[in-house]
């Protein structure tokens, strides 16, 4: 009887390690007996209903309970809650232990808000958000964009989506011109791309052009902290009712960190939210302090150089073009994590660019060629 909500270690926090609860869910089933497993994401459902993840276990033992995996009657738990758990949590502990019983008979009953966005309400909504925030003309040209856009992409609903939310979140990041560029790029690989082979190379850009622009520096990250989108769903999260009197604090621990003149500077602080308010409007420290987030800034610029050379004839060489292409959705975490995963994406595509040389016409043989050794000079200017 499982809680199949993911509870991170310290590792995969920083990006180390990788987690898969729907695997880990799938070998539990295997090593158990036909029809001896059950799971649920059990975390959810107590921070919905009971306003906290804390009420997960009673959940757990109600569930294993009304299950009849436990060697004793029903009156034994609800006894051992109301002895060892204080008068004012008891209450709320022999709910959670109940509401557990009854997700095993009605699951049903159980049903999680989830607001399902189509392509044509998220533009309508990401719009309203740029009007709030930059005003009518930022908002109109970002819908025109995307309108445009996905004219030439003639994909499905959730590509569509896909790509408004980025183009979105570029604009945030630095302008209307920004997101035109990543336009640009998507609709290069589309227009080599084919609908028989799902599009795949162009999903694989949407999302990997939009995670190398969107280095997240600091300026970014304070905009991440304070949008209004965030604030929104924390309200939601914690039943925040400001008509009742509630209200929301924010502390957040960060470790901010700039290269002047060739040095680093780094520190830990608690920001506050007109800090960050302060923060996120400093756009120009990306043009005043060149150095600052290189690593990213070249690896963005590989890749982009790498996207601007897919021509795929067949389904072999498109199925490495689409490794290729997906080869940032590793590099996560910290600062000292992301490093050694970008080297290892370019050691990882120079790869696959030598099997496509193999099958590649001798045109493209030479392009790749080109840019193979392209890729390893600019590996060697690298400190």
């Amino acid at each position: 009887v499982v809680n199949t909500a993911l509870s991170p270690t310290i590792r995969m926090l920083l990006g180390s390690d990788l987690a898969d609860p729907a695997s880990c869910a799938t070998a539990l089933q295997e090593a158990a007996r036909p029809g001896g497993y059950w799971g649920h994401d059990l975390s959810s459902i107590s921070e919905h209903y009971f306003g906290s993840k804390l009420y997960a276990n009673m959940l757990l033992l109600g569930a294993a309970c009304q299950l009849g995996r436990l060697p004793f009657a029903l009156e034994k738990p609800e006894a051992a809650i109301s002895r060892s758990v204080s008068a004012d949590d008891r209450a709320i502990n022999l709910a959670a232990f109940h509401a557990g019983r009854a997700l095993v008979v009605h699951p049903e009953a159980f049903q999680l808000p989830n607001k399902i966005y189509t392509y044509a309400s998220l533009l309508s909504e990401k719009k309203r958000y740029l009007e709030q925030s930059y005003g009518r003309k930022i908002a109109e040209a970002y819908r025109v964009l995307v309108e445009e856009a996905v004219l030439e992409l003639e994909g499905d609903d959730a590509m569509h989506r896909d790509f408004a939310l980025r183009a979105y979140d570029l604009v945030h990041y630095e302008g209307l011109p920004l997101a035109q560029r990543y336009a640009d790029v998507v609709l290069t690989v589309a227009a080599k791309d084919r609908r028989e082979w799902k599009w795949e190379a162009t999903q694989a850009v949407i999302r990997s052009v939009f995670k190398v622009m969107a280095i997240k520096d600091e300026v970014y990250v304070a905009h991440l902290l304070t949008s209004p989108e965030k604030r929104e769903r924390d309200r939601a999260r914690y039943h925040i009712d400001e008509a009742d009197g509630d209200r929301l604090r924010y502390r957040h621990l960060n470790r901010p960190e700039f290269t002047v003149l060739g040095k680093s500077f780094r520190w830990d602080m608690v920001t506050r939210d007109w800090q960050l308010q302060v923060m996120k409007r400093l756009k120009f420290l990306r043009r005043l302090l060149p150095a600052w987030h290189q690593t990213e800034k070249d690896f963005r610029d590989w890749y982009l150089s790498l996207a601007a050379h897919f021509d795929a004839a067949d389904e072999k060489t498109y199925s490495l073009w689409v490794k290729i292409l997906s080869c940032p959705d590793n590099v996560r975490g910290y600062r000292e994590i992301r490093a050694p995963k970008m080297d290892d994406a370019r050691r990882q595509v120079r790869g696959w660019i030598n099997d496509l040389a193999f099958s590649a016409t001798t045109h493209a043989r030479d392009r790749l060629s080109v840019f193979c050794l392209g890729t390893r000079r600019s590996k060697e200017r690298q400190p």
